[in-house]
């Protein structure tokens, strides 16, 4: 037999990581959850968190979030949440309806006062009754609820598509995509942010 070396690409549940990232799984393995600087998430969601977290300055609007509150739909266990606390978010509240991510927002919430949750299904009439600067959905498609609502939403809006249908509704209703993306097969063709920031 023949040793090759250790693989260039490591995968956990389909998810890259580079060895660094895998390092830092392993010394966050606690008690059957992840643990980042004193945040809990499942074991799903902590791999996402490593894996996406260093691209997630497009969430921040150009006019930054420190001091601002932000509702965070499809929030998880709270790891972007993390990440809007750290960039001087002043609050953010959660809004999940996956029963797994439960535990960890009420782990999360109780050791970080900055975090809020509810677990529920978003509707958008939901929204009258928090007050927000920032708007935050990644929900798999159900974006969509929000487009009768968008002439009343006056506030900072970023969401995750994944589809073309669902961008092209988007931009037809002036969002556009972040990071001065091209409209081409590569980027439109899969995953991609949207916003719609304030003038």
């Amino acid at each position: 037999m023949i040793y090759h070396g250790m693989p260039l690409k490591l995968s956990i549940n389909g998810v890259l990581l580079n060895w660094r990232d895998l390092i830092k799984y392993m010394l966050a393995d606690k008690n059957g959850c992840l643990e980042f600087d004193g945040w809990r998430f499942s074991y799903d969601y902590g791999v996402m968190y490593l894996r996406e977290r260093k691209y997630w300055n497009y969430y921040i609007s150009p006019t930054g979030i420190r001091g601002k509150v932000i509702v965070d739909i499809g929030g998880g266990c709270g790891e972007t949440a993390k990440f809007f606390i750290e960039h001087g978010a002043s609050k953010v509240i959660v809004i999940e309806s996956n029963p797994i991510c439960k535990p960890y927002l009420e782990y999360n919430s109780k050791h970080h006062p900055e975090l809020g949750y509810y677990m529920i299904n978003f509707h958008p009439s939901q929204l009258n009754h928090i007050a927000y600067d920032l708007l935050k959905l990644d929900i798999e498609g159900y974006e969509l609820e929000l487009l009768p609502y968008l002439k009343y939403i006056n506030q900072d809006i970023i969401l995750e598509s994944h589809c073309n249908y669902i961008t092209d509704k988007f931009i037809k209703d002036g969002f556009e995509l972040v990071n001065g993306f091209n409209r081409n097969k590569e980027i439109y063709g899969g995953v991609v942010q949207l916003c719609r920031w304030k003038k």
